[in-house]
């Protein structure tokens, strides 16, 4: 490989060119450290430091400053944020639209492994790929199992059909001899027949192919030179092993970077404290100034932060200097009237003109159970909350596609995902109308009363390959 990849060099005029197209980006000499350091290091950030901004920056750089046709730039994260920011940011540029195409990729760390490792080694072991689900596949395999009675009574449900190892180790103790062991194989090898997968089995494949296929490790870190792992924190135990296996045996000089602030991991991440070994690692470069939190406020977040790094509170000062801190007490039954008064401390707290000039950054009302019937909720708090209101009408196609992978999370319905794609498809349609759109109760529907009869098998077809990517 051209070593010249790897003696790319983030300059000073480099620094000053991303000062142009970010005009609001805040640079210290840690951050510009940071955007010049292309080594294998983590970033370890605090809340407020703008972490990401710093690599959407230097995204934009190596995007400028790339030059190969048939490998990129690998960014990862569990969620769109990264992609978002480089969206809204870079979108319009030619450096942001560089970056969201080939030979760049920009995607989760699920779709990652499942794309370059899972499905390629299945594939070439004569398996298909169709459905990578846990819910809907584990939902169908317990619809196959008709000893279920003997798991309920033990505390097991659905969930047992996805094996905790490859091949058929199951979170329940059974010998292999019994009826019901062998009914739950059977279904599970069935299911895999039929191509359906579940997100950890994708993981545990991934892992198989990187053990039986050595040369993948060669293969990714020249098609990925340069790896960014965005929300780090969250990384869980299995996926870090899954990069130790990539860097084991480093070739041509790749490196990966992690970015992330591991006081900011996901509710229960930190419960087996002795997993939490990998990020951030010994050479992290800190991002410890943040400019979200006053100095008071990060004063009292370091007293309870699990990492012992010193967060430097930067933000500036309201008009009103003594705002205490605040926990509301109140009766069962008056749930309602809370977020009232958190309004009211809110306009005592800060003046309009403060509320004004930050607006879009805002004041927000959080809630852990979004929807439940056996628990409090958001919707105790406020009546009006529909948690599948959040973003139906986005206005990009490929939205769409994120709430139809979302819905069936959370659903296990392919018709849901379907009908989002479908909305998807149909609106861009109706923008750019060829022919005269047929109405119909779903966008499913519209879509194949307007296309010829003959074609309303591709379209069926075509939306399952869609889904099955």
């Amino acid at each position: 490989m051209d070593k010249e990849m790897f003696e790319i060099q983030i300059t000073d005029e480099d620094i000053e060119w991303v000062k142009t197209i970010m005009p609001d980006i805040q640079l210290d000499e840690c951050r510009i450290r940071i955007l010049k350091n292309m080594e294998s290091v983590d970033i370890h950030a605090c809340p407020g430091s703008g972490k990401t901004t710093i690599l959407v920056a230097k995204l934009a750089i190596l995007s400028r400053r790339w030059k190969w046709s048939n490998r990129g730039i690998c960014v990862l994260s569990h969620t769109n944020v990264a992609r978002e920011e480089i969206e809204e940011r870079l979108g319009s540029l030619s450096v942001g639209k560089r970056l969201l195409s080939y030979p760049h990729f920009i995607g989760t760390i699920q779709s990652f492994f499942d794309t370059f490792f899972a499905m390629p080694f299945l594939r070439s072991c004569g398996c298909p790929v169709n459905i990578v689900d846990t819910d809907y596949v584990v939902e169908r395999r317990w619809g196959n199992i008709w000893t279920k009675t003997w798991l309920e009574a033990h505390g097991k449900d659905k969930y047992v059909c996805d094996p905790l190892e490859l091949p058929y180790k199951l979170d329940v103790k059974l010998g292999e001899e019994t009826t019901t062991y062998k009914n739950v194989v059977k279904s599970i090898t069935e299911s895999r027949r039929r191509g359906e997968f579940t997100f950890n089995e994708m993981e545990l494949y991934a892992t198989r192919g990187l053990e039986c296929k050595a040369i993948l490790s060669k293969l990714i870190q020249m098609r990925f030179p340069i790896i960014f792992i965005d929300e780090a924190q969250d990384t869980k135990k299995q996926i870090w092993e899954l990069f130790d296996k990539i860097y084991e045996k480093p070739f041509y000089n790749s490196f990966y970077q992690a970015y992330g602030d591991s006081n900011q991991a996901i509710f229960n991440s930190y419960e087996k404290m002795e997993d939490v070994k990998h990020f951030p690692r010994a050479n992290a470069l800190q991002m410890l100034n943040s400019k979200r939190f006053v100095p008071e406020i990060a004063k009292l977040a370091n007293g309870v932060a699990l990492n012992e790094s010193k967060m430097i509170g930067e933000c500036l000062p309201f008009t009103k200097r003594d705002i205490k801190h605040t926990i509301f007490l109140f009766d069962e039954g008056a749930e309602s009237v809370v977020i009232d008064k958190f309004a009211d401390l809110i306009f005592e707290s800060f003046t309009h003109e403060e509320l004004v000039k930050y607006r879009k950054y805002g004041c927000h009302v959080l809630g852990m159970v979004h929807k439940s019937e056996n628990t409090m909720g958001v919707s105790n708090y406020f009546a009006d909350y529909n948690p599948e209101a959040k973003k139906q009408m986005p206005n990009k196609l490929i939205d769409y596609f994120w709430i139809a992978e979302e819905q069936m999370r959370q659903k296990g319905e392919f018709s849901i995902k379907v009908e989002y794609i479908a909305k998807g498809i149909y609106k861009l349609m109706r923008k750019y109308p060829l022919k005269e759109i047929n109405r119909s109760s779903s966008a499913f529907n519209s879509i194949l009363k307007t296309v010829q009869p003959e074609n309303r098998k591709k379209i069926r077809t075509g939306l399952l390959e869609i889904m099955h990517i």
